[in-house]
């Protein structure tokens, strides 16, 4: 009678677990079936010029979220939007850039787009900016630029522009 009832325990406990395992499939592929969706319906407004979707679209590449992972996609739409006069796509292409991800390492590039990013006044793009500075990364070095942009971005609450601040006082 023991063994009759863990018979049936297991049986029941096997039924479960394929029903589990059935029903998480139907999920995926419903999920997987709606992100193709979304993809596509971000894809076709990127391409009629919609900035905030091609920027979407571009973060969607960068980590490979509905899409395929590409940086080279992503780039693409970073720089759609960064041509558009977007900021924070500005500040993306120039990291882009700066680092090689997705196009050629092109440092008078970054410097160019981190320029227009921080002359709208986007307080990361002047940390970046400030960067190449110190360094002399795709422009000639000048720390007084570099602490100008530092104080700025400091000024409306950026931490790493504060870090930076403190380090140079301490040189």
């Amino acid at each position: 009678m023991v063994q009759d009832r863990e018979d049936r325990l297991c049986n029941s406990i096997y039924s479960v677990t394929l029903l589990a395992v059935a029903l998480s499939l139907v999920i995926t592929a419903r999920c997987s079936s709606a992100a193709d969706v979304k993809a596509s319906q971000l894809q076709a407004a990127a391409e009629k010029g919609y900035v905030p979707q091609e920027i979407e679209l571009a973060a969607a590449y960068f980590a490979g979220r509905g899409v395929p992972q590409d940086d080279k996609m992503a780039a693409y739409w970073y720089r759609k939007a960064a041509e558009s006069g977007d900021p924070d796509s500005e500040n993306e292409i120039g990291y882009f850039y700066e680092a090689g991800i997705g196009v050629s390492r092109d440092p008078a590039r970054a410097f160019h787009w981190y320029q227009l990013a921080a002359s709208s006044g986007l307080a990361v793009a002047k940390v970046n900016l400030g960067v190449l500075y110190v360094w002399g990364i795709g422009v000639e070095k000048n720390p007084e630029l570099a602490a100008k942009l530092f104080r700025e971005a400091a000024s409306k609450g950026n931490g790493t522009a504060a870090a930076y601040q403190i380090g140079r006082a301490h040189v």
